[in-house]
């Protein structure tokens, strides 16, 4: 009896307690990519994106061609201008 209770008490605590939890992006990105197979593009922009993040200024200057031609991800001109300007800030060579 006491190991029925304390399953269904494990149980309850693991669900929520009937209410739904706020979902969480990156799990939720995570599986979405499992879902479909990522094309080469898409995955050399989610790495490149990963670098960029860190504060790399190759890595943003490459992610803002990616959103600028369309590699990968859908083509975002307000993007490519944030993440060329990030490079920018930091000295990057092509973009003096």
């Amino acid at each position: 009896m006491k190991t029925a209770l304390t399953t269904l008490l494990s149980i309850w605590l693991l669900v929520g307690c009937g209410k739904k939890e706020a979902t969480n992006p990156v799990i939720e990105k995570a599986a979405q990519m499992a879902v479909k197979e990522m094309t080469e593009d898409e995955k050399r922009f989610e790495e490149m994106k990963t670098f960029a993040k860190k504060g790399i200024a190759e890595a943003q200057f490459n992610l803002s061609l990616m959103y600028h031609k369309g590699e990968g991800v859908q083509k975002d001109d307000k993007e490519a201008t944030k993440w060329i300007l990030k490079a920018a800030d930091q000295g990057h060579e092509m973009t003096k």
